[in-house]
C-alpha cells in the first residue's frame, strides 16, 4: 500500500510541476554529455530560499538537544524530478517548507496546519535512527535527475545521503523509512503551495 501511495504521489507532483520553464532543459542536456544528469537549476527566488534554509544555525534559532531529539535539529531533502527541483525541509521548532523549482512553494509554522507538528516530530525522530547511514558533509549540491539527496542537520554538523528516488520510494534502500516520513510532510505542504514572493 505504501508503494502505491508513493507512486500516486509521484504522479501528482509531476503534474503539479508542468509550469516549469522548458528552456531550463539545456542545462540537463549539457550534464548528460559530461556523464551525469543534473536537475534543472531552480528559479532564483527558490535558490535563495533554499540557501536561506541551509544557512540556518541552531543556536540562532535557540534550539537545544532534547530527550526525543538529542542530536537532530533539522532536515532537508532535495529531489531531482524531470519537472524540476523539489525541496522539503523541517525544523525542530516546528517550521516547515516546501520549494518547487518552478517558483512555487510554502513556508509555514506547524501551528498553521493541523497534524503537521506530529509529522515533523515523526520525521525528525526517524532521522535520529538513521544517522549511522549518513556521512558528514559541508557541501550542498543539487541532486541528479531521479535521485534524492537527504540532509540531516545535527548539533554536531550536517550528515547527508544520496540514493535513487525509486529505490527509496519502493523500499529498496536503507534510507527508505526516512524518505517516506518526509513524503508524508511533502504531501501536506504540496496542497498549500503557491507562487513564492519576496519578503
Amino acid at each position: 500500500m505504501r508503494n502505491v501511495r508513493y507512486k500516486l504521489g509521484q504522479m501528482s507532483f509531476t503534474l503539479g510541476f508542468q509550469m516549469f520553464k522548458r528552456d531550463r532543459t539545456k542545462a540537463t542536456e549539457g550534464g548528460k554529455a559530461r556523464g551525469h544528469n543534473p536537475v534543472a537549476p531552480p528559479e532564483p527566488l527558490v535558490a535563495e530560499r533554499r540557501q536561506r534554509l541551509l544557512a540556518l544555525d541552531p543556536a540562532a534559532l535557540r534550539l537545544k538537544p532534547s530527550a526525543m531529539l538529542p542530536r537532530v535539529w533539522g532536515f532537508l531533502m532535495d529531489t531531482g524530478r524531470p519537472a524540476g527541483l523539489l525541496t522539503v525541509a523541517a525544523l525542530a521548532d516546528g517550521k516547515m517548507a516546501l520549494l518547487q523549482g518552478n517558483g512555487w512553494g510554502t513556508e509555514l509554522p506547524a501551528t498553521a496546519l493541523p497534524g503537521s507538528a506530529a509529522m515533523i516530530g515523526a520525521l525528525l525522530a526517524v532521522a535520529e535512527t538513521q544517522l549511522l547511514r549518513l556521512t558528514p558533509t559541508s557541501t550542498y549540491p543539487l541532486p541528479d535527475l531521479g535521485r534524492v539527496r537527504i540532509l540531516v542537520r545535527t548539533f554536531d554538523g550536517d550528515l547527508a545521503g544520496d540514493a535513487p528516488e525509486d529505490d527509496l520510494g519502493f523500499g529498496r534502500h536503507p534510507l527508505s523509512p526516512l524518505f517516506h516520513a518526509a513524503q508524508t510532510l511533502t504531501g501536506t505542504l504540496h496542497e498549500k503551495a503557491k507562487p513564492l514572493s519576496r519578503k
